[in-house]
């Protein structure tokens, strides 16, 4: 997903997770034979873990391709190896 659309890889994500949610309730709300107090339990429990997995995980979409968020103390990377090793000859 990050390398199909990079720049907006969070947000593809948030929305394809939010609507598996909403499709998971499918499962508790039709189910045949089973109280009304049961199929509330089961809702409530598939709605925690949603709201509980779905910002824990939406924290591990890299955002690609573009600048640092502001106020990123992110060191730019360099290639320049001529000293290393820190010494000097």
């Amino acid at each position: 997903l990050e390398r199909v659309v990079p720049r907006h890889a969070r947000r593809v994500w948030t929305a394809a997770a939010v609507a598996v949610l909403v499709l998971s309730l499918g499962g508790p709300l039709s189910g045949a034979g089973i109280t009304a107090a049961i199929k509330v339990w089961l809702a409530v429990m598939h709605l925690t873990v949603g709201a509980t997995l779905i910002p824990l995980m939406m924290r591990t979409v890299h955002q690609g391709a573009g600048p640092p968020p502001r106020g990123s103390a992110a060191a730019p990377v360099t290639t320049d190896r001529t000293n290393v090793g820190g010494g000097s000859r």
